[in-house]
């Protein structure tokens, strides 16, 4: 059964039962992966870029991921670079300290951007990071993912709001097996992808 848009291009999917809800996190400080970056954009790779709008309004914040000059292969570091409210602001993240169970969005965009650079990715053609979007729009639909405060503002739940991705992934799964459209299967095939990317950084997390 097909439900809302968030892009034109993509449609997200309901189960005919609502899935466990999973528990998320809010808090007001960034994670140990993500540092603000006082001196400004450094020299780096582009690697991908996602625009955040903010519901109820016109507004609309663009997001770049950039691997950092600094990043080594024991220590890769992104920086997401943000416009908001014209202002620029740069977040270092080191996305050997990102745990995908408890996450926030700023991580999982530096994470699925690094991944596609390595062509590890979902292989979608807008990034795994729009995969991952995808996934997370169609679990506030079937209530997998808690609703916070609607006076939290979305650059906000971007970067602070914590999340166990991997349990959100895993629901979303349960709920796409159900349907036989091709393009459900394509998308279901994606998910096994994430939890795989996901797999990788939950272990170095359990080891730390």
């Amino acid at each position: 059964m097909q439900i809302n848009n968030i892009t034109s291009s993509h449609t997200y999917y309901q189960s005919k039962k609502i899935a466990a809800q999973v528990s998320d996190v809010y808090s007001n400080e960034f994670s140990d992966a993500v540092t603000k970056n006082k001196e400004g954009e450094g020299k780096g790779e582009f690697l991908g870029f996602t625009m955040l709008p903010e519901e109820g309004k016109s507004v609309v914040y663009g997001m770049r991921a950039m691997l950092s000059e600094g990043s080594a292969p024991n220590k890769p570091i992104v920086q997401v670079i943000s416009n908001l409210d014209g202002k620029k602001e740069v977040f270092d993240v080191d996305i050997s300290k990102i745990d995908p169970q408890n996450a926030s969005r700023i991580e999982m965009f530096a994470l699925c951007s690094y991944e596609d650079k390595y062509g590890t990715g979902t292989g979608s053609t807008f990034g795994s990071f729009q995969t991952f979007r995808i996934y997370e729009e169609t679990a506030k639909q079937n209530g997998c993912i808690k609703q916070i405060d609607e006076g939290v503002s979305a650059w906000e739940q971007f970067r602070n709001e914590k999340v166990n991705w991997v349990s959100t992934c895993e629901s979303v799964l349960d709920i796409l097996q159900t349907f036989k459209d091709p393009k459900v299967m394509d998308l279901f095939s994606k998910g096994n992808k994430l939890i795989n990317i996901f797999s990788k950084y939950t272990d170095s997390a359990g080891a730390n």
